[in-house]
């Protein structure tokens, strides 16, 4: 106890005790104790404003209430190898989708799970499947768990989201079921980063960003507004600890609409690209080309756009009959079409409007090096690696990899006859780099496993954990001549 303490308290003692001695000293020997008053009751004005507030707690609890039954805590434990294989891996949320059981969450809460178990606001514990989209620039997965009669949450329309409404968030922040946080939109149309945030990082664009508190277990949860609706699916945050600093970041409920409906109806998730860099119109580029639409920031060569002869700076207006506002309105066009459909594309360019006619292709598959300057709730600050490193994380290699086929055999100068997985970017200080590949290298084994498809690499490095030692082999075409190569990488 402090100094300043012990005299207060013995001064309190000493006062008591004078008093209990005059007492005993009088000729009534019963010690009377005056009763401590209360505190006269609170009697809150009458006033229309203080009626006003009632009627805003009010919808406060019926929206609190409401929403979170519909949300769920999702408790996963990991697959893989090593000490961590079969522990406990974290907690994360989701929502109910449909009825019969289709619960949304983020695809970095689950996808190292080998079993999940989705507990409802009533206390039930079920088993579910995870269905993933398996697309390296979206975070969305779905869990199917047996059950009926759910309740579930809607989407909202979150083009119509604007900053400065009422945002709620819903999940498990540090274990705490059905918590909720209440703020506001801070921004529409962010660009950002979700992922675990120390091994698997994906560049994300359109992101809702909000300040109701986010954080760890926060992932997957809703983010809703005050009619109830979801207008994104809460998946990252900036912050320089690791816990909320008012700055989070959700998916936008029409891309997470659109991506999970394709999911239930078809039982997968693909889509086609063009092969471009589309980004929202400023508002003076609006108001000076009376115009709205995608603005082409960069065109990838070789790929459909480039062939179709469009450029930067054309702004994309409509593909088919979807009509383009902006960039999130082309991803969604684009959500829907799989690789190897056929789309006339209008757009305009210097004020006169022209069509091209595309043929999509198939996203490449992606290993990326991590990027931890804006983490999801669930990966910590970059004080807690070592703390990941024992969870045994998925190592990255730091490269962007495609299959090969005839254009990216023409665009690297590839012969015909080589089977693999190329090489089109190399993260900086990544494995990769260390180890001296290069944009170009053909990855043809991982291991004693050869591999034909960026896939199979990516299935073949997904066994791999911190402190592996791997052998990579390559090809890298050298004056018109295949000179075969290895290197061996020790993740660590």
């Amino acid at each position: 106890m402090k100094p300043f303490l012990l005299v207060v308290v013995g001064a309190v003692i000493g006062v008591l005790a004078i008093a209990a001695w005059n007492q005993i000293g009088t000729s009534d020997s019963t010690l009377r104790y005056e009763p401590i008053r209360r505190a006269a009751q609170f009697q809150p004005s009458s006033s229309g404003a203080v009626s006003g507030l009632k009627a805003l707690d009010q919808m406060y609890t019926e929206l609190t209430t409401y929403a979170s039954e519909a949300v769920v805590h999702i408790a996963v434990t990991t697959a893989g190898r090593g000490p961590a294989a079969g522990m406990p891996a974290g907690d994360g949320a989701g929502f109910i989708m449909t009825e019969d059981g289709w619960v949304v969450t983020n695809d970095h809460v689950v996808q190292r799970a080998s079993e999940v178990t989705v507990i409802l606001a009533d206390g039930r514990e079920l088993k579910g499947k995870v269905h993933r989209a398996n697309d390296p620039s979206l975070d969305i997965a779905l869990i199917k768990i047996d059950a009926t009669d759910l309740p579930t949450l809607k989407f909202a329309d979150s083009d119509a989201v604007q900053p400065g409404q009422i945002a709620v968030a819903v999940g498990t922040p540090f274990g705490l079921e059905n918590s909720v946080t209440f703020g506001h939109v801070s921004a529409t149309g962010r660009i950002g980063q979700a992922g675990d945030g120390i091994s698997d990082t994906r560049a994300y664009s359109g992101m809702i960003q909000t300040d109701a508190s986010i954080n760890p277990g926060n992932s997957g949860g809703p983010l809703i507004n005050v009619d109830g609706e979801v207008i994104g699916v809460n998946t990252s945050i900036f912050s320089t600890s690791g816990a909320s600093a008012g700055i989070g970041f959700a998916i936008p409920s029409n891309v997470v609409n659109a991506v999970a409906s394709e999911m239930i109806a078809t039982g997968k998730f693909d889509r086609g690209l063009m092969g471009l860099y589309p980004r929202d119109m400023k508002p003076y580029e609006m108001k000076d080309r009376n115009l709205m639409g995608a603005y082409v920031a960069r065109v990838q060569a070789g790929d459909p756009a480039d062939k179709a002869g469009m450029k930067e700076g054309d702004v994309i207006t409509k593909v088919n009959d979807d009509v383009i506002d902006s960039e999130t309105d082309l991803r969604i066009a684009l959500y829907k079409r799989s690789p190897n459909d056929k789309v006339n594309v209008t757009y305009v360019r210097e004020g006169r409007t022209r069509t091209a006619e595309l043929t999509l292709k198939a996203p490449p598959v992606q290993q990326v090096a991590q990027a931890p300057r804006q983490r999801t709730p669930d990966g910590g600050a970059p004080d807690m690696r070592e703390f990941f490193r024992d969870q045994q994380p998925r190592p990255l290699l730091g490269v962007f990899i495609e299959d090969l086929d005839d254009t990216t055999r023409e665009q690297h100068d590839l012969p015909g006859g080589l089977a693999g997985a190329v090489i089109y970017v190399v993260q900086e200080g990544s494995y990769a780099q260390k180890a001296g590949l290069k944009v170009g290298d053909v990855i043809t084994q991982i291991g004693d496993k050869k591999v034909s498809t960026a896939q199979q690499v990516v299935e073949s490095l997904s066994q791999v954990r911190m402190g592996d030692e791997v052998v990579l082999k390559y090809v890298r075409i050298e004056d018109g001549k295949a000179d075969e190569r290895s290197v061996r990488i020790r993740f660590q």
